[in-house]
């Protein structure tokens, strides 16, 4: 899982060419998929020694050139932790991600340490509430509390918000009556291997996509 290794990447120092390869080979997929009509976003992350790379921009740039695709189909995710472990570099390099036509997510949020005055100045088109206030949910009253904040906080930006971590119809439920826009979880789908992620886009999930749930959350976000 990311949790093992990643940590292990960033400390050998292997972290920057291995995102490159990931987002190489994420690209040229997002590619095939585009021409068979599968139009989905994708989303890619970026780790902490990743984001204070300042030729990050121009590398991501060349690679989306090379491979053709519209930047717009393409989310970046940084963690708030990320985000504060550089504030000045982090600053730059997203501003010039997001000048490139590039969407920008923050994943786990509300686990870190960044101030709302801070993010307000951040070129963020997303957050993604984190699985630890979603496990609980509804039945914890401060997970709901906290849960219904971030979307306040969300709505009120303007900005997509997707849960992390559904693995319940009852999340889905709630999540859906307060407006969240996108669930990501095991409802949604396991990770899965290309050839049965390109099945699923083709054909749905009888048992998520094909549910009575009213509109709300809009897509399973796959990465």
């Amino acid at each position: 899982m990311p949790d093992e290794f990643i940590p292990l990447a960033e400390q050998s120092g292997v972290i920057r060419p291995l995102t490159m390869w990931v987002f190489e080979h994420a690209l040229a997929q997002w590619g095939q998929w585009h021409q068979e009509g599968l139009e989905v976003r994708l989303s890619l992350n970026l780790s902490v020694r990743v984001l204070q790379d300042k030729g990050l921009p121009q590398r991501v740039a060349a690679l989306i050139e090379r491979h053709g695709i519209d930047p717009g189909w393409v989310s970046l995710e940084v963690t708030e932790s990320a985000v504060m472990s550089d504030p000045m570099t982090a600053r730059r390099v997203l501003r010039q991600l997001a000048d490139m036509g590039l969407k920008l997510s923050i994943d786990d949020f509300g686990t870190g340490h960044a101030s709302l005055a801070y993010l307000k100045q951040l070129p963020v088109d997303e957050i993604k509430i984190d699985r630890s206030f979603v496990r609980d949910i509804p039945s914890d009253p401060d997970d709901v509390a906290i849960t219904r904040a971030i979307l306040a906080l969300g709505h009120s930006l303007q900005m997509s918000i997707v849960a992390e971590g559904v693995e319940s119809a009852e999340q889905l439920a709630f999540l859906t009556e307060e407006g969240c826009h996108e669930a990501q979880g095991s409802l949604v789908s396991e990770p899965l291997p290309e050839p049965e992620v390109r099945r699923l886009l083709q054909h749905g999930d009888a048992t998520f996509f094909q549910s009575p749930v009213k509109e709300g959350i809009k897509s399973g976000s796959l990465n």
